[in-house]
């Protein structure tokens, strides 16, 4: 779904991105993920159920901010009250994703959670078009 040189032009660190596959459910029912990786980072995109998307966590846990521009809903999702682990939640074409960035394995923390936002961001636009066909 993504060359190796868009994830690591979005993520912002060198590829090749190697090891993208598409990743079947258990019962052999259509793709529900692709992940594409490197030593140092990763990007990864997972289908999830409505009813997931639709449960809103607990603002003591996880802040949920509105994202406009990406499929017919989005909303980011990031650790309380730091910012780390963002994870973009969209909907498109009647199913609902899951994207996250490590732009580095190593870092866990907040440091990179704006280039996380923003090469999550980058991918899912480039993945809407794709994903609701």
């Amino acid at each position: 779904m993504l060359a190796s040189d868009q994830v690591a032009a979005a993520v912002g660190t060198p590829g090749p991105y190697t090891g993208a596959h598409e990743d079947p459910a258990d019962d052999g029912s259509p793709v529900w993920g692709c992940t594409w990786g490197t030593h140092v980072s990763f990007a990864d995109i997972r289908e999830t159920t409505a009813e997931r998307f639709a449960n809103i966590p607990d603002p003591a846990d996880i802040t949920t901010t509105p994202v406009s521009g990406i499929g017919d809903k989005a909303r980011m999702d990031t650790m309380t009250p730091d910012g780390r682990n963002p994870e973009l939640w969209f909907t498109t074409g009647g199913r609902y994703y899951i994207m996250e960035v490590a732009v580095s394995r190593k870092e866990l923390g907040a440091e990179n959670a704006a280039r996380e936002k923003d090469a999550e961001q980058t991918l899912a636009k480039a993945l809407v078009a794709k994903l609701s066909g």
